[in-house]
């Protein structure tokens, strides 16, 4: 298989767990500049599993202009003044993510753990989204 024809199986991947497979599959096989076009792959295939998931609800999202969206919540992230204010700005935003999971009843590692991964891999937030969801309406 070439390239071309991982990333269209990467592009095909029907849920998270799924993703994640072909993901390190193919991570294995190709190397430096090209692990760029897969990585980037993943997290397109990514935020549309969480876009179209029901527990992408608790996945926060990223969009234009540094708005945040979590839990149908929405949060302005800061532009700081230099590389110190870009970190605050960003832990600001990691705390007002986990307390809205918090206000919505997300236990707290599993909140952690999905603030670890969505940013980079939204796929795996998503997993442990996922996880928590199926438990709790089964329990409901």
């Amino acid at each position: 298989m070439n390239l071309t024809e991982h990333l269209q199986l990467i592009q095909s991947s029907p849920s998270a767990r799924e993703l994640e497979k072909r993901f390190q599959e193919t991570l294995r096989l190709y190397r430096w500049r090209t692990q760029g076009r897969i990585i980037r792959a993943v997290q397109r295939r990514g935020a549309e599993l969480v876009a179209a998931s029901p527990a992408g609800f608790y996945v926060p999202q990223l969009g234009r202009r540094r708005r945040m969206w979590l839990c149908g919540e929405e949060y302005s992230v800061g532009y700081g003044q230099n590389s110190t204010g870009e970190r605050y700005s960003w832990e600001y935003a990691k705390q007002w993510a986990l307390s809205t999971m918090r206000k919505h009843k997300v236990p707290p590692a599993t909140a952690k753990h999905i603030m670890d991964w969505w940013g980079h891999y939204p796929h795996r937030a998503l997993q442990y989204a996922e996880r928590w969801y199926k438990r709790r309406k089964g329990a409901a």
